[in-house]
């Protein structure tokens, strides 16, 4: 990533920019001072070397005019840090390259709404002299504000399957279980960014939405993704209830659904659990299909779920011979918990 970054080589930046997922060791959780402060440390560099590498390869695709592709790079650069007026302020001249006004002035209104919600601050002159700008073409092209089948055009999607996790609400009669709601969102998102073959939409955007009423198909127009996942909770005595289903948001419909239900007598554990059959359904769904459940049976572990999910990609990627890293990808997840049994290798 460091040569990458100083390099003008496009080819570069793409190896690059491949290989960029999720948080540096992400999951790795040492109760070491020292430790923890060198992993913040290298985190913060490494969201700088990716945010550089994404910038780079958003501008040459903007200056060629492939703004697909610019888009692509602009949403990446998003799910580092959705406060990046510029870049937002670029997705909406992308859009409005395209005709697609519609897509730019959501991509404003997301703009606002970030900005809001997080620094209580309005969108800087520029910004808005260039939403003014679209609203005003918008008007005066008469033609394709007749169309409604133009307008309603979809903004591009990313070339894998794309997710936002809406905040799940909390439905029980104590407000105090919004922090079980809130958890459960964040360990979802967590547990799909481990999924290779997904793109997922970073918390700080999807928790935008909280305490919101919105539309599943809006959310995904204006988050730049294809499904949204969505839920509630209930706490009632000892017993808690969750519901999720998953939207297409190109046809409203609903792709997925499932109630999970559980004793509270241990949280945590039980805010595991729904995780890992949440995500392993992501997966099963959007991905692997049915072959992603051949490991369901072995452990009921959440990181240890992860790490098979994680590693599993790694080694059906892989060409034979397989490499001795690789190999030994499937034994790490068995030290996740003594149940666990796991495929010695993978096939070619």
């Amino acid at each position: 990533m460091e040569q990458a970054a100083t390099t003008a080589g496009e080819n570069e930046l793409s190896e690059a920019a491949d290989v960029i997922r999720g948080e540096f060791m992400e999951g790795l959780d040492l109760p070491e001072p020292a430790f923890e402060q060198w992993l913040a440390t290298e985190r913060a560099k490494t969201r700088q070397l990716a945010g550089k590498i994404f910038a780079a390869l958003m501008a040459g695709a903007e200056k060629a005019a492939r703004f697909e592709e610019a888009l692509s790079h602009g949403q990446r650069l998003l799910s580092l840090d959705p406060l990046q007026e510029q870049v937002h302020r670029g997705l909406m001249r992308f859009y409005a390259a395209q005709n697609r006004p519609d897509a730019a002035l959501a991509q404003y209104e997301r703009l606002k709404r970030e900005l809001a919600s997080q620094l209580n601050v309005s969108p800087d002159s520029e910004t808005e002299e260039l939403a003014r700008a679209l609203r005003a073409s918008r008007r005066a092209d008469t033609p394709r504000a007749a169309s409604p089948a133009h307008d309603a055009a979809p903004p591009p999607l990313p070339d894998k399957p794309s997710i936002a996790v809406l905040p799940f609400i909390n439905l029980s009669g104590d407000p105090s279980h919004g922090f079980f709601a809130d958890g459960m969102t964040e360990d979802i998102i967590s547990a799909l960014t481990r999924i290779r073959e997904l793109f997922v939409i970073s918390r700080s955007s999807s928790f935008v939405y909280k305490a919101q009423q919105i539309r599943a198909d809006v959310a995904a127009k204006e988050l730049g993704v294809r499904y949204i996942l969505e839920g509630s909770v209930r706490v009632a005595g000892t017993r808690v209830r969750v519901n999720a289903q998953l939207i297409d948001g190109l046809s409203g419909n609903t792709a997925w659904a499932e109630r999970y239900e559980g004793a509270i007598d241990d949280i945590f554990a039980v805010q595991d659990e729904i995780t890992r059959n949440i995500a392993l359904a992501m997966e099963v769904t959007l991905t692997r299909g049915e072959s992603a459940r051949l490991w369901e049976s072995q452990t009921k572990n959440l990181r240890a779920w992860e790490k098979w999910s994680w590693h599993a990609t790694l080694c059906s990627a892989t060409r034979p011979p397989i490499p001795r890293p690789r190999a030994a990808c499937w034994r790490k997840p068995c030290n996740s918990t003594p149940a666990t049994q796991a495929p010695e290798r993978c096939s070619a």
